[in-house]
C-alpha cells in the first residue's frame, strides 16, 4: 500500500489541496504523517473515502450530510439524505420549468407582435400570476464546482 501526498491526491481527484485539508478538518478523512516527512499523505482507506466524497459532492450533497452518510453504517442515513436531495431537486426542476414557461411566453409574444416590453408584455395577467408563484431565491450551482 503506497501512500500518496496531498498534491498527488489533489491532482488525481481534481480537487484543491485546500478542500482536502477542509475535509480533514471536518473529520471526513484522515491523513497519515510519516516520520521526518512534512507532507500530508493518504492511504488506500482515505483515498476510498475521498472518492466517495467527490462523487457525493458532484451530486450536490452538502459536506455536513456527507459526514452523516460516512459516519453512519446504517443504510437509512444515506437513504434519508438522498431522498431529501431528490425532493429538493424536484422542487428546483418545477421552479425552473415555470421560469422556462414564462420566458417562452415572452418570446412568443415578442415574436408575434410589436408589444412594448415596458407597457404590455409584463402586464399580461397570466404571466403575472405565473411569476407570483416563483420565489426569489438564488439557484444553487454548487454541482458545477469540484469542492
Amino acid at each position: 500500500m503506497e501512500l500518496q501526498t496531498i498534491s498527488q491526491v489533489s491532482k488525481s481527484f481534481q480537487i484543491s489541496t485546500r478542500a482536502l485539508r477542509y475535509y480533514e478538518q471536518l473529520g471526513l478523512i484522515k491523513s497519515v504523517k510519516k516520520e521526518d516527512y512534512a507532507y500530508r499523505t493518504y492511504d488506500e482507506e482515505s483515498l476510498a473515502v475521498i472518492r466517495q466524497i467527490v462523487i457525493l459532492r458532484k451530486l450536490q450533497i452538502p459536506l455536513k450530510q456527507i459526514g452523516v452518510i460516512l459516519k453512519d453504517e446504517n443504510i437509512s442515513a444515506a437513504l434519508d439524505v438522498f431522498t431529501k436531495k431528490a425532493d429538493e431537486l424536484q422542487s428546483e426542476i418545477k421552479a425552473l420549468s415555470t421560469i422556462k414557461a414564462i420566458l417562452d411566453s415572452f418570446i412568443d409574444k415578442l415574436k408575434s407582435s410589436n408589444v412594448s416590453v415596458k407597457s404590455n408584455l409584463l402586464s399580461d395577467k397570466m404571466l403575472q400570476e405565473l411569476s407570483e408563484t416563483l420565489t426569489v431565491t438564488p439557484v444553487s450551482y454548487t454541482h458545477l464546482r469540484a469542492n
